[in-house]
């Protein structure tokens, strides 16, 4: 038996979306999300977990698909980047989809729309690892899905993948499934016990996932420097610090990206496309939300897309103070679901030819190999397959020398001013970190408190290298401020020679008092 048409679209619009992502899949490095992923993978191999064992501000399952991927196919880079562009390519087959049961669109308007948003996915990447769009994409799967989730075992199940997700990237779970409950709440054909039956359902499925998931970390021992019980932990760490001191750190101004871009010299390359694709992207996510607001009266019967449209405006809101486009990214998608499915035809075919022109603009600022400067293959047996731009060959030079040293430290040049550090290099010289705080982070790493911690731990690990990079002061916002800690910078100064320079990285070689045998 043939296959439908609209099956045949749906792997169309896959394919599509992964030979994009798979363009630029073997060329780059990302030294802060996919360094930041990668690594915490490493980590969980060797017995520590996360968010308790090693800093993080993801959940564990962040980290823990890519550490079972690596016991199947090794430590490769580009393993987590194939499963990861096969996941995201799932928006514009879910897209496809959706205009193909709708005989009221056109089939060129549709094939546009999903063109445009495979190339914008491939131009938004190589963050590959990135939590927050690999739940999201998993997220509209199920309010897709949301039909079928009819009766309470069904809905049970439905929760269950929510609480799976949540692993992943809780809060985006959240606003998924109070955006499925809204649905199932709002006006519809069933009776309200039944609608609120679906409800405690699909609730109690979620919860017996993260119920699970607590009861195991409650038994763990947090890092002795993690600063408190293994639940107290995990909410400091996921709950409370994005909330508070890294919302209050790296949220940069809105509504204008364009303006802040413009104002902030060299915090990326091509400003004013960056800025034109912001814009872009933040106006396509603004009607999106229009739309969520106008969903309350939409067809009963299609209860996907209505949770769909609330997600979209539950899932934008939180990132409207960062504009970059990796956080963008949510309305672009939901706008390219909604807009094309309400729109009348002239504006359908509008969306659909700006789709295709903002995927070009993205796909232009990147370094993609065919029209910028030769490349060349990064040097670590864990990146097979992986090239950086020629004019980054010295990277290759600082892998060499962590892969040398017995203990290396990867931080900020100033660690009483700090934005991210190369969390990136532990993973291609194949180190664990030697401190529960690998990653550094604007609002912790800057504090006297935790570099007390710090200095504890790399005391302990006495590392032989440390690699240092200098850290932006253009962005604006409170990580370009230095808030005059320097614990950790003093006893570097103590023990590691002054900076040999390679690239934009300072490697300081260390030596440090033998230890006191009692």
């Amino acid at each position: 038996m043939r296959p439908p048409p609209r099956a045949l679209a749906a792997l169309g619009g896959w394919l599509a979306g992964f030979v994009a992502l798979g363009i630029g899949m073997r060329f780059g490095r990302d030294i802060f999300d996919e360094g930041l992923i990668l690594t915490g993978a490493q980590e969980m191999l060797a017995g520590r977990w996360p968010v308790t064992g090693f800093w993080a501000i993801y959940p564990p399952g962040a980290f823990a698909w890519v550490a079972g991927l690596f016991l199947l196919t090794g430590r490769q880079m580009l393993a987590m980047r194939l499963v990861y562009g096969a996941v995201l390519a799932l928006l514009p087959a879910m897209l496809a989809w959706l205009l193909w049961s709708e005989t009221r669109i056109a089939r060129k308007t549709g094939l546009a729309a999903v063109a445009g948003l495979a190339l914008w996915l491939g131009a938004i990447l190589p963050n590959y690892g990135y939590p927050p769009p690999l739940a999201a994409t998993l997220v509209l799967a199920l309010l897709l899905a949301a039909p079928r989730c009819d009766r309470p075992e069904r809905a049970f199940a439905c929760g269950l993948g929510f609480g799976v997700i949540a692993l992943l990237r809780h809060d985006i779970a959240a606003y998924g499934w109070l955006a499925l409950a809204a649905s199932w709440l709002a006006p519809a054909r069933l009776p309200g016990r039944a609608r609120l039956r679906l409800v405690l359902a699909s609730g109690a499925g979620a919860a017996l996932v993260l119920g699970a998931s607590l009861a195991l970390y409650a038994g763990t021992r947090p890092a002795a420097d993690a600063g408190g019980t293994a639940l107290a932990v995990l909410w400091q760490r996921l709950i409370l610090y994005p909330a508070g001191p890294f919302a209050a750190a790296r949220g940069l101004p809105f509504p204008r990206p364009f303006a802040a871009w413009l104002a902030h010299p060299g915090l990326q390359p091509g400003l004013a496309l960056d800025g034109l694709v912001l814009s872009a992207t933040y106006a396509l996510a603004a009607a999106a939300i229009g739309l969520a607001v106008a969903a309350w009266r939409w067809p009963a019967e299609r209860p996907g897309l209505r949770a769909a449209a609330w997600f979209g405006l539950l899932a934008w809101l939180p990132f409207l103070g960062r504009s970059d486009l990796n956080q963008a990214w949510i309305g672009v998608a939901l706008a390219s679901f909604l807009l094309l499915w309400r729109a009348g035809p002239r504006a359908r075919l509008a969306l659909a030819t700006g789709f295709v022109l903002l995927g070009g603009l993205s796909l232009l600022r990147q370094d993609l190999p065919w029209y910028r400067a030769p490349s060349v293959a990064l040097a670590s047996p864990f990146a097979r397959g992986i090239r950086i731009p020629a004019r980054e060959a010295s990277y290759n030079q600082v892998i060499a020398a962590a892969r040398r040293a017995t203990t290396l430290y990867s931080g900020p040049l100033t660690h009483s001013h700090v934005f991210a550090n190369d969390m990136l290099l532990y993973f291609l010289s194949g180190h664990v970190p030697p401190t529960y705080f690998a990653e550094t982070e604007p609002g912790i790493t800057d504090r006297a408190a935790i570099q007390r911690r710090i200095d504890a731990d790399l005391r302990r690990a006495r590392p032989d290298l440390c690699v240092l990079i200098p850290q932006p002061r253009n962005e604006a916002n409170r990580s370009a401020l230095d808030h005059a800690a320097h614990r950790t910078d003093a006893l570097l100064d103590r023990h590691c020679a002054a900076p040999e320079w390679i690239g934009g990285y300072a490697l300081r070689r260390c030596r440090w008092p033998a230890p006191v045998v009692r």
